[in-house]
């Protein structure tokens, strides 16, 4: 049996399982050599095809006409991520039927671990650890893309011919997976543990996720905290734009470069796929030309030059065109985020200054897009990090590191050589309706215990309070660590998921799963001799539910209350 770490990006997927001490990867094949498969689907003559076969033909001008659909960014289009024009624009078609992004997500990963568990030695794996943004963890709008990836994975687990061939699957934080093989890295190269925090920065083609994790590591084992954390990526329908990063400055690009502006779906699915294999082989070439024209304040000779000419052999694509595509897509959302990140390290006491005699703080870059010249020196511009920085000393993987991290990491978690301690990503509770009095299940950044009830406790008490069945209790909700809560009023719907004796009184707790879904719990008590009930009323509701109940409700901050 083999553990596997899948990174299942918005432009390219990997998988890899850890052996004997290297990481074997299991989608490389003798016509494709790279361990990155291209997240794309289209069908061509009535026919799906996936990855590199979908790319080879999209490549080929000459079989546009064969052609019918093009599928790319389907990750970021999951769940709420996309409204129905947006899909449709994209050659998707909306809800659960036809070629929705759910469908053509188990299309490609059944494809995928279909190759994955022909190349295990006995058809089988045991642990399968799959890489998510950390925002699909942290942002109300982006939670059902999880909900719906992880019911994907069920489902490809319980049927058809994968049935029975694959043990366990568990969904983790992609910065967390990169986190945990830099950590691993350092051990191998510095023979040395590293016991400190580390700053991971990883940008993919859909999203910006940062973390600040805590590491403390023996040996082999480790144990990796998240602190706090910050990320961007969430689709602008109004543009047409998927996510914030690496995908949606392709397409900004592209879109200037073109000069038909109403390209078929193909053909600018095509031209995107040209322009990132070109910036991926002319990498060297990109970095040197924008470096001098830096050095030598001589940008303007270099925005006419042309960088590449893209697949159709008409369409050319300027240096000037692709830094003006990153200064209106990336340069804010980086500079945003990292300004976030900052402040938020303030508030942990810890400090992103460079200090030779220590050795307890690293900074390092994960995902596609991370391996960008722009990308690198707008971070290393931040921090003001120089080529010796120690904050890079040990960690310094290179370009392998940059586009392999999240699937290394999540096969050594699947192969339990690294452990990731979860935290609460966010504070949850209720309160009385005139903010006068709060009781908390769990708060922010606490140890996350998962599928265990947290009754909320009494502030005065600190023991797990009572209520009357006759007074629901309004929801308060920080997914900031600012402490100021938000409250929300309960819908009749939410009082109906209680549904309590207006005679009885009770205890309420909340409780996560492996996957953040949340479970309400109703405990009867003796109000006397506050003695529980035998009989727990357990209610389970998942969070993408709950958020919809607070959707579109009036929120107060508690702290604004008089």
């Amino acid at each position: 049996m083999a553990n596997i770490g899948i990174d299942f990006g918005t432009t390219y997927t990997s998988a890899f399982y850890w052996h004997e001490g290297r990481y074997n990867s299991l989608l490389a094949g003798e016509a494709h050599q790279s361990p990155l498969a291209p997240s794309i689907a289209l069908i061509y003559k009535d026919k799906p095809q996936y990855g590199f076969e979908a790319r080879d033909t999209l490549k080929n001008p000459l079989q546009e006409a064969n052609i019918s659909r093009v599928f790319r960014g389907f990750k970021m289009l999951l769940g709420k991520m996309a409204d129905d024009e947006m899909l449709r624009s994209r050659g998707f078609d909306p809800g659960n039927g036809g070629f929705s992004p759910e469908r053509i997500t188990e299309d490609f990963l059944h494809h995928y671990l279909a190759i994955a568990l022909s190349r295990c030695h006995d058809g089988h794996i045991k642990k399968l650890v799959i890489g998510v943004p950390q925002i699909w963890f942290d942002e109300v709008k982006s939670i059902s893309a999880r909900d719906n990836l992880q019911q994907i994975l069920q489902k490809l687990k319980l049927e058809g011919d994968l049935n029975g061939r694959i043990d366990d699957v568990e969904l983790e934080s992609e910065p967390a997976l990169a986190c945990a093989y830099y950590v691993d890295f350092y051990r191998t190269g510095q023979n040395a543990n590293f016991n400190g925090n580390m700053l991971l920065i990883d940008y993919g083609g859909g999203t910006l996720d940062i973390n600040l994790c805590k590491i403390s590591q023996q040996g082999s084992r480790c144990e990796i905290s998240i602190l706090a954390r910050t990320g961007k990526g969430i689709n602008d329908a109004a543009h047409n734009t998927v996510g914030k990063a690496g995908m949606a400055f392709l397409e900004n690009a592209v879109k200037r470069a073109a000069n038909d502006k109403n390209l078929s779906n193909a053909t600018r699915h095509s031209l995107e796929q040209s322009l990132e294999s070109k910036l991926m082989s002319g990498k060297i070439t990109f970095t040197n030309a924008v470096r001098r024209a830096v050095t030598q304040s001589d940008k303007n000779t270099l925005r006419d030059q042309e960088f590449a000419e893209l697949a159709d052999g008409k369409t050319s694509v300027t240096y000037g065109m692709l830094l003006d595509a990153y200064n209106e897509v990336i340069n804010p959302t980086l500079a945003e985020a990292l300004s976030e990140i900052k402040e938020k390290m303030d508030n942990q006491g810890v400090k992103a200054e460079m200090v030779h005699e220590r050795d307890d703080f690293k900074i390092v870059l994960a995902g596609g897009f991370s391996n960008f010249y722009l990308t690198q020196k707008q971070v290393y511009d931040f921090f003001s990090i120089n080529q010796n920085d120690p904050r890079l000393r040990g960690v310094n993987a290179g370009g392998a590191g940059l586009e392999y991290a999240i699937a290394h990491g999540a096969a050594l978690v699947a192969a339990e050589v690294i452990q990731i301690k979860q935290t609460y990503p966010y504070s949850l509770g209720i309160a009385k309706s005139d903010g006068s009095q709060k009781w908390l299940a769990w708060t922010i950044g606490e140890d996350l215990v998962y599928n265990k009830p947290q009754y909320v406790l009494s502030e005065e008490f600190k023991e797990p309070a009572v209520f009357n069945g006759n007074s629901i209790p309004q929801l308060f909700y920080d997914g900031k660590g600012d402490g100021k809560f938000i409250l929300f009023t309960p819908l009749p719907c939410f009082k109906e998921m209680f549904t309590l004796d207006k005679d009885a009184f009770y205890k309420i707790g909340f409780s996560l799963d492996k996957v953040l879904n949340i479970s309400l719990w109703l405990q009867q008590v003796d109000y006397d001799s506050h003695q529980d009930d035998e009989a727990v009323t357990h209610i389970e509701r998942r969070l993408p539910d709950l958020y919809s109940i607070f959707g579109n409700i009036r929120e107060v901050r508690l702290d604004e209350r008089k």
